[in-house]
């Protein structure tokens, strides 16, 4: 009978563990649910500092509708050049405004605006495309803590 060297099972057994991992299915909305939901009158964006002031209008505007994320949030998006998106989280119930930490680039629009997928009944927040103009484009995942979007796995 033919002996294996000792290192060949414990490189099998990891090949076979990764190939679970990369089978996983990626996160769903409904993984992610959000029980609160914010009915009442957005308040008006907190204008506090020269970020903030220099998207008045951009801020202002979404926050006269109602919240489409998370719950209580508003998310505030707009261009920044050709196919690029900047923008914000909104809290609805505060005024607090959460600046995306990245542009998203992506050449094709999808239907909820520019790269970006999110709902209201979920703190899933998706980014299909680049984040900034230098990285590679991909599909990345993020959940919102309340105050940040938060990487996931």
């Amino acid at each position: 009978m033919k002996r294996f060297p000792p290192f060949v099972f414990p490189a099998i057994l990891i090949l076979f563990l990764s190939s679970l991992t990369a089978a996983a299915s990626p996160p769903r909305f409904e993984d992610f649910p959000v029980t609160e939901k914010f009915t009442g009158t957005p308040a008006a964006p907190a204008l506090t500092d020269p970020d903030t002031k220099r998207f008045k209008t951009r801020l202002t505007d979404a926050s006269k509708g109602e919240p489409d994320f998370a719950g209580s949030f508003i998310v505030a998006k707009w261009g920044c050049g050709s196919g690029c998106l900047d923008g914000a989280i909104l809290d609805a119930k505060t005024g607090r405004v959460f600046f995306f930490p990245f542009t998203v680039v992506s050449p094709i629009p999808n239907n909820t605006g520019w790269g970006i997928e999110y709902r209201r009944d979920s703190s899933l927040f998706v980014v299909r495309g680049s984040r900034g103009e230098e990285e590679a484009p991909g599909v990345f995942y993020y959940r919102w803590d309340g105050k940040k979007l938060v990487p996931l796995p």
